[in-house]
């Protein structure tokens, strides 16, 4: 049991005791008050003790509220966290496939539409109001990072059917698009060993 708990239990117990002690048939002093006054002494004693059962369920709910809306806030941030650990893991297995020279085999409608997954999670998260400003700010700017990536492979996806027909034209654009994913790996995985070390 917590402390009000007791104390409203201690309250009950001193009041039930002092009834019966003043009703007591051996006790002639309170005789005369417990038959002239007992009804004014009944509904004081009661009118006392209903104040202290409101002020103690009072606190109590006002308790379990605050206990509430902390877990609420607990699993607001992790799922922020969540989003941004899921983003930075799908922006890291996007740099592992197109491979560190960017001439790995890769389809770039593919890697294109991890990319935009990954933007679409932070976009959905964006738009509620954050548990906090540094999260806030970590997934605005794992967005941006993300966007570049995506921005690089959009080009590489829309070169032109006739530059693609010069293997070295594309190779380049390929090795563009794998250095952006390779640059936003990079911020991304310092943006969050900054958020972890509480530096944002």
């Amino acid at each position: 049991m917590k402390t009000w708990d007791w104390v409203l239990a201690g309250c009950c117990v001193a009041w039930l005791l002092g009834l019966i002690w003043i009703g007591h048939p051996e006790n002639d002093l309170l005789k005369a008050l417990w038959s002239q006054n007992m009804a004014a002494w009944v509904q004081a004693l009661g009118s006392i003790g209903a104040i202290g059962v409101a002020i103690w369920v009072s606190h109590r709910d006002s308790l379990k509220a605050r206990a509430a809306e902390k877990r609420r806030h607990q699993d607001d941030v992790l799922a922020w966290e969540s989003a941004l650990l899921h983003s930075v893991k799908l922006v890291s297995n996007v740099d592992r496939m197109m491979g560190a020279n960017g001439n790995a085999t890769w389809d770039e409608k593919v890697v294109d539409r991890l990319i935009q997954t990954a933007s679409k999670v932070l976009d959905l998260y964006l738009e509620l109001p954050p548990p906090s400003t540094a999260l806030a700010f970590s997934l605005t700017t794992a967005r941006g990072h993300i966007r570049q990536a995506r921005n690089a492979i959009a080009a590489l996806i829309e070169m032109h059917p006739r530059a693609r027909a010069y293997a070295a034209q594309e190779i380049k654009e390929r090795l563009k698009a794998a250095r952006a994913v390779r640059e936003s790996r990079t911020a991304l995985d310092e943006l969050v060993n900054q958020y972890e070390a509480g530096l944002l």
